[in-house]
């Protein structure tokens, strides 16, 4: 099923075999589901200096910057690539 609407936010959708695998939800937050934490909605949202209620972030990490992002991340056993600190791989445990 298209989305006109994702299309037309993400448009390199357009022509590509995409599918939607769940409903839309404006209490999903990317972050939260890729650190497992679905209790809590990543992002650092301040008005005047001050922590919007109803938004998580960790005390003592800068705020929305690449160091902020990156100690979240690292805090859930993901670690930087070779690829300039852009992308981040969570460490998986390999056993034989």
């Amino acid at each position: 099923m298209r989305d006109s609407e994702l299309e037309a936010d993400f448009p390199g959708l357009i022509d590509s075999m995409y599918e939607p695998k769940s409903q839309k939800d404006p209490n999903y937050n990317c972050v939260s589901f890729a650190l497992g934490d679905l209790k809590n909605f990543w992002e650092d949202v301040r008005i005047n200096g001050r922590r919007v209620p109803g938004y998580y972030w960790l005390d003592g990490v800068p705020d929305n910057t690449m160091p902020g992002w990156l100690k979240v991340f690292s805090t859930f056993g993901y670690h930087e690539t070779d690829n300039a600190g852009i992308v981040l791989r969570r460490l998986v445990d390999q056993r034989a």
